[in-house]
Formats: C-alpha cells, structure tokens, sequence
C-alpha cells in the first residue's frame, strides 16, 4: 500500500473510488482507514473505498530561485553586452558586480515566489479484496 509518509495531515484531498472527491481537515491515516472532517462532519472511510490521498508536502521555492536566477543572468548579460559595445560608458569595468546582484536578486525574488507554491503528492492506495 502506497501510504503518505505522515499519519496526520491538517489539509488533504480524499479521492474514491467511486470517483467523488473530499476536501479533508483534519486527517489521520490509521490502521486500516482514513479518519478526517469534511463539511462539518467526521468521515471514517475504510482504505478499501480510496482511490488516492493527495496531501502538500514542501513548497517550490528552490525552482523559483533557480529560475529567478536564470533569467535574471540573461538579463544581465544582455546590459553587460550593451554596455561593454558602447566605449564611452562609464560603468564598462564595473559590470561583473551588476550581474552578480542582479542573478542574486532574481534567485531571492524567484523563491519568495516559489514559497507560495506548494508541492502536492498523490498516494494511490491500490487496495484490492
């Protein structure tokens, strides 16, 4: 049985086997079925009647800042190409600082995007009679 590593969630979705889906608070994974509030009302559902338990687990923060990172370089490296074409720009040597607080404010900015992202998982149960 695919179980999620935690036996207690404080938000999940419940999907079954007959289709339906249940926003679960609440949840706990015991022995052999879910136990958890739904609409005003607590639901024990056996595992045999689950198709799935999706749960968050973590955020996407370090792709945000790898990506914040990335096009910042390009960016960057688009002004430094400009200004090293124009000779009579005075910030001409001063250019491999600029990238580099560009990229590192692109990675900060692309993480507290990422922060807001949560990572949702799927177990299926695959329980069989």
């Amino acid at each position: 049985m695919n179980l999620p590593p935690l036996d207690s969630y404080s938000k999940a979705k419940i999907g079954l086997k007959n289709f339906a889906q249940l926003k679960a608070t609440d949840l706990r994974i015991g022995q052999d079925s879910l136990i958890f509030h739904s609409g005003g009302i607590i639901h024990v559902v056996p595992f045999t009647e689950v198709n799935y338990i999706r749960v968050k687990e973590g955020n996407k923060a370090a792709m945000g800042g790898l990506m914040g990172a990335g096009v910042m370089l390009l960016v960057s490296g688009n002004a430094v190409m400009q200004t090293r074409s124009d000779p009579f720009n005075p910030f001409q040597e001063s250019t491999a600082g600029m990238v580099t607080l560009f990229a590192l404010s692109g990675a900060g900015i692309g993480a507290l995007t990422g922060l807001t992202f949560p990572k949702e998982y799927s177990y299926y149960l695959h329980v069989h009679k």
